[in-house]
């Protein structure tokens, strides 16, 4: 095992146990379980850079006049490797790596906004 293969084999057991899932299960659908482990493991990293995106967007919606509550969130990582999983069901063809997940899954982060008579997202 490679040294920087460390972290991901030691977060695997927990991501394969919150997913319900095991490797060979992950390895019949075309995914790597340990490419799992370096998503999540990279996208933890960037919780902080999320979080400001979604406060800055949610400041942004709060400027307009007609919106009066706004709230926002970063995606939970475990919902994010599920959602991975099922765009790999879906779209077969597809390689979502840990290089690559951002341009293929786009609700990192997010909220929603009430304004007068209406409700949206962003």
């Amino acid at each position: 095992m490679k040294r920087n293969d460390q972290p991901i084999r030691a977060i695997l057991p927990t991501i394969l146990a919150a997913l319900h899932t095991s490797e060979e299960d992950l390895h019949a659908q075309g995914i790597a379980a340990t490419e799992l482990a370096k998503i999540y493991l990279d996208f933890l990293g960037r919780q902080e850079e999320l979080d400001q995106i979604a406060a800055y967007t949610s400041g942004q919606l709060l400027r307009a006049d007609e919106v009066y509550t706004v709230r926002h969130r970063v995606k939970n990582p475990i919902h994010l490797l599920q959602k991975i999983i099922r765009k790999k069901a879906e779209y077969q063809d597809r390689t979502i790596d840990h290089r690559n997940y951002l341009e293929w899954i786009n609700d990192l982060a997010g909220g929603c906004y009430t304004c007068t008579g209406s409700r949206g997202t962003a």
